[in-house]
């Protein structure tokens, strides 16, 4: 019987470090059956990911993944925690029996023990008291470990772990080693690099090509916070009121946000406006995706212990197989907006018509054909 493996993913864009990773998928399980749970139309770095969740799905499918779901945007753009939790509970519920991930170390004995320390009262203790004097997230994590470095995969990875202990589930957590050694490293001899570095190479029109499948270059249009920020800045001048109750937006925090729209009409002043010790690039624009599409403390609150369906994006001919074969299960698989009212609760219709109007928003920012 063929094994059932998921994989978690974004493939903003997808290049030749992805293409590594299925088959390494592939001669670890030979034949199996290959789930990507994918970042819809905004991602988790807190940006409107390059090319839509349409273009993407298809390119994965073509790359061979078997089915791709989405991780809709009450999830791609959380912390990692919430991130980690919701896709690894999609994968359970699609019935995987392990998923891969990159890692820088490899070392899946090493995340597991990282993992158990997060649980101790000790570690959040300690958390907590770096976060109060002003360090960031990363940092303060790393000095609860006794400053021990924990690179974004690995991060990641331990993020994941804690989620099957969460979910209860039985699948198996394995890790294969990034061959770019960094998030935004170039590896020349390999022709890989990361997703960031072929983004920032798109935005300035520099030779991106030979990091993708093939030498393939991508068509346009893209997606860009620069093209994201006027819609932006409207939201937070026209409702500051608001602020406080967008996820993630602490105390304080919507005061600068609110002045520096005042003073910014571009975008890169105004992220280098409100960026402190506190807060990383990353974490200011999950809150700034947050207040562009209204992604409350309320609905997140709801949600983070909770999947509300699950979304189909594409598949093959082996991933529609399997399937017609799950759809029995006792949970709603959504494949086309038909029967929406028959299929999801009235909370669940909620947020699925939520998620599709963030993806329109999306859709009429870039100008990308729905």
């Amino acid at each position: 019987m063929k094994k059932i493996i998921g994989l978690i993913v974004e493939y903003n864009p997808f290049h030749n470090g992805h293409l590594y990773h299925i088959q390494k998928i592939e001669e670890l399980y030979p034949e199996s059956i290959k789930i990507a749970v994918m970042s819809g139309d905004f991602v988790q770095r807190g940006e409107p990911a390059i090319i839509s969740k349409n273009r993407r799905a298809k390119i994965g499918i073509e790359m061979g993944v078997d089915l791709i779901i989405e991780l809709p945007a009450f999830y791609s753009t959380q912390s990692a925690e919430i991130f980690a939790r919701a896709a690894v509970g999609m994968l359970d519920i699609m019935g995987c029996e392990s998923f891969v991930f990159g890692s820088e170390t490899d070392d899946i004995q090493r995340l597991e023990k990282i993992a158990t320390i997060t649980l101790t009262e000790e570690f959040n203790k300690n958390i907590k008291k770096f976060l109060k004097e002003g360090y960031s997230y990363p940092t303060a994590f790393s000095k609860s470990l006794l400053d021990e470095k924990i690179e974004s995969n690995d991060m990641l990875g331990i993020e994941y772990i804690k989620a099957l202990r969460f979910w209860k589930s039985e699948m198996k957590a394995k890790t294969i080693l990034r061959k770019s050694a960094k998030y935004y490293g170039e590896n020349l001899d390999d022709n890989i690099a990361g997703a960031s570095i072929i983004r920032q190479k798109i935005l300035n029109k520099e030779k991106y090509s030979q990091y993708l499948v093939d030498n393939f270059s991508l068509e346009g249009p893209f997606a860009f916070w620069e093209d994201f920020y006027p819609y932006l800045r409207y939201s937070i001048l026209f409702n500051y009121k608001g602020l406080s109750s967008i996820q993630d937006i602490e105390r304080g925090l919507e005061q600068r946000i609110f002045k520096s729209a005042q003073k910014n009409i571009d975008y890169k002043g105004f992220l280098n406006g409100i960026i402190t010790k506190r807060y990383t690039n990353a974490r200011l624009q999950r809150v700034f995706i947050h207040i562009l599409i209204g992604l409350t403390v309320d609905i997140t609150k709801r949600w983070a212990k909770e999947i509300p369906y699950i979304r189909i994006l594409e598949f093959s001919k082996k991933g529609q197989l399997y399937l017609n074969k799950i759809k029995k299960i006792d949970f709603p698989i959504i494949s086309t907006k038909k029967n929406i009212q028959k299929n999801l609760s009235k909370e669940a219709q909620e947020i699925f018509f939520w998620n599709e109007r963030a993806s329109d928003l999306y859709n009429w920012i870039v100008g990308e054909k729905i």
